[in-house]
């Protein structure tokens, strides 16, 4: 099924659902993975972005299983460990230059980055370090989620309010964007969201400061927040990251949460920057 008059493309694969620009000549290509109850509609911007076009730069914004409807597979559990394999799975038969993950799939390159086995670039789009990074009410939900009374009550609540939710994730001047955004976020079952989330905490609690394990890293990393992003990154994990050799990481001014939405142009920048993209 085309999207949007033919500008993006989209198909099924693997129980994946990618959309996609449409680059005549291809020459870099990055795969988009988004966060907790988002969608490829976060990165549609940079997907009609002429100048990625222009320069070659086939960018595939996924809906992996268990977002934006698509089934999950059998006995999937929904945790960070679980969708890191599912990602590895999926890049072991296609070759990226670079794969983004937004928030809850920056999370899961942090694993991947762990395991060392994929060996190309990752871009972290504000992943949270520690539990405490998250804001009180993502922390309250998640307990909720894992009280049996009051989890279906929870997320029903949450749902009717999950624009009220995601506003303080957003600037101000891109607000006119947060109806799409929780539109589509109800394509995403309740319940399958729940798992997530429980799952994305599960990690937190194994792994109580994740800078210890990106400290460890040997791969290309780059870590990427909106400079007013309500994701708290400590000074300390701040100092941590710049000591290593192999992560950089960018704060992009005027932004929060959704820099995809806020700062394409500038996030468009710094793909090139990082594919080493020739100025024409």
């Amino acid at each position: 099924m085309a999207e949007e008059s033919g500008v993006l493309a989209d198909r099924e694969e693997d129980g994946w659902l990618v959309v996609s620009n449409r680059v005549p000549e291809v020459k870099y290509t990055c795969l988009l993975l988004p966060g907790l109850l988002c969608t490829d509609l976060i990165f549609h911007s940079l997907l009609k972005d002429p100048q990625m076009i222009q320069d070659g730069i086939l960018l595939e914004a996924a809906n992996p299983p268990g977002f934006k409807g698509q089934p999950l597979p059998p006995d999937f559990r929904a945790g960070i460990k679980e969708y890191a394999t599912l990602v590895e799975n999926f890049l072991a038969k296609r070759k990226y230059d670079l794969v983004v993950g937004h928030s809850f799939f920056g999370n899961v390159l942090i694993e991947i980055s762990r395991r060392a086995n994929y060996k190309g670039t990752l871009v972290l789009i504000s992943p949270s370090l520690q539990r405490s990074a998250e804001p009180t009410d993502t922390r309250l939900l998640d307990w909720l989620s894992r009280k049996p009374i009051l989890r279906n009550l929870a997320w029903s609540f949450s749902y009717k309010m999950l624009r009220s939710l995601f506003k303080p994730y957003f600037v101000e001047a891109s607000i006119r964007q947060l109806e799409a955004v929780v539109t589509d976020a109800k394509l995403t079952p309740s319940s399958v969201a729940g798992m997530q989330l429980m799952g994305f905490f599960n990690y937190l609690g194994k792994y109580p400061d994740l800078s210890t394990l990106l400290s460890n890293v040997q791969g290309q990393i780059w870590y990427v927040r909106g400079e007013n992003d309500n994701i708290i990154l400590t000074e300390q994990n701040r100092n941590q990251l710049a000591q290593n050799r192999h992560i950089k990481l960018v704060d992009i001014p005027g932004s929060r949460h959704f820099v995809m939405l806020e700062k394409p142009k500038e996030l468009g920048l710094l793909f090139r920057q990082m594919l080493n993209v020739k100025e024409q």
